[in-house]
């Protein structure tokens, strides 16, 4: 039986049960044939049902778009389950400076960072773990 809510989940890019760049090649639109989305440590991808939305760098301050993420409301609950990832906000939390090569506070994702409880900042966005445990509570 199928959940009625989607489901998001935030994987390793090595993690054996996360199939892109294994057994499956990373959704690419013909235009960004050339990101460089990579099976490495430190690499997130999040999923939505199955579907890759977002891929976050090694170094958690760049975010990457697969196609599905053109859906706002998809992309809204990949960065949703992105921010309540506990490995991605470690005790400093977690900032996105760079969203597909540009700043991310130039983004389409910037209204959808905010939305997702991320703080606009000088260098990008910040989620910091008191914000994101706060907001889980209220």
């Amino acid at each position: 039986e199928l959940p009625d809510e989607p489901v998001t989940v935030v994987l390793a890019a090595t993690d054996p049960s996360q199939p892109y760049g294994a057994t499956l090649a990373w959704p690419r639109d013909e235009a960004e044939a050339r990101k460089p989305y990579q099976r490495v440590p430190g690499a997130r991808v999040v999923l939505v049902d199955g579907t890759p939305l977002l891929y976050l760098d090694r170094s958690h301050r760049g975010l990457m778009t697969f196609p599905a993420a053109a859906d706002e409301r998809l992309a809204l609950l990949a960065l949703l389950g992105l921010a309540r990832d506990g490995v991605a906000l470690g005790n400093k939390g977690l900032s996105i400076e760079r969203v597909d090569g540009i700043p991310a506070t130039e983004s389409g994702l910037a209204p959808l960072l905010r939305e997702a409880g991320f703080a606009q900042g000088f260098r990008g966005f910040t989620r910091r773990p008191e914000r994101a445990e706060a907001m889980a509570h209220a």
